[in-house]
């Protein structure tokens, strides 16, 4: 059975301009994402700040099916893609194939050290 999951990204306004979230919540306090072992996954990043997010994930490669409003063709495999700035959206999955607590993080340091950051655990 497969696992969704929505991640809204935020952060950096004009009060905390050093604090990112992943749905209101910096990390280790963000929602962790579980998975079986060879159980599919998807996740859909929705950026809701001002800057793009070029999100990372250890452990796994996952295919990119979306980029905003356009469904690819011909599906890419990747372990980081970037989330437009002002409300750009990034639909991807994966098979949870490699057991472990894996980041899943913005790759700017500013943005992964203010929070944005989470973890995926395959179990």
């Amino acid at each position: 059975r497969r696992r969704s999951y929505t991640l809204t990204l935020s952060g950096g306004m004009m009060m905390r301009p050093d604090m990112w979230t992943i749905n209101g919540r910096g990390f280790p306090d963000t929602e962790q994402l579980l998975a079986s072992l060879n159980q599919p996954v998807s996740v859909r990043l929705s950026n809701m700040s001002m800057q793009a997010h070029p999100f990372h994930l250890h452990g796994q490669s996952f295919r990119l099916l979306r980029i905003g409003s356009q469904r690819l063709a011909a599906p890419l495999v990747k372990d980081t893609v970037d989330v437009a700035a002002h409300m750009g959206t990034v639909d991807l999955e994966f098979v949870a194939f490699n057991p472990g607590d894996w980041m899943f993080h913005c790759h700017k340091p500013m943005h992964m050290d203010g929070g944005m950051a989470t973890l995926v655990k395959i179990g």
